[in-house]
């Protein structure tokens, strides 16, 4: 979402429950509705840079240290 005009800038579908872990930097990382993946976004084009499977649902926000979870 723009913050000057609140207008959405970019979507990304994980399914219909979604956890916002953390931000570093230009990055932002989701966990998927089925909490079986991490997904690392761009904060400003909602590209998915990266994914990581997990196998136990994540219930707290992840620490970020050097641009990384």
């Amino acid at each position: 979402m723009s913050l000057e005009t609140g207008d959405v800038v970019w979507e990304h579908s994980t399914g219909q429950a979604t956890s916002l872990l953390g931000v570093a930097g230009t990055t932002a990382y989701v966990e998927n509705e089925r909490k079986e993946r991490i997904d690392a976004l761009d904060v400003e084009t909602g590209e998915v840079r990266h994914s990581y499977p997990v196998e136990t649902a994540l219930s707290q926000p992840m620490a970020v240290s050097d641009g990384g979870l």
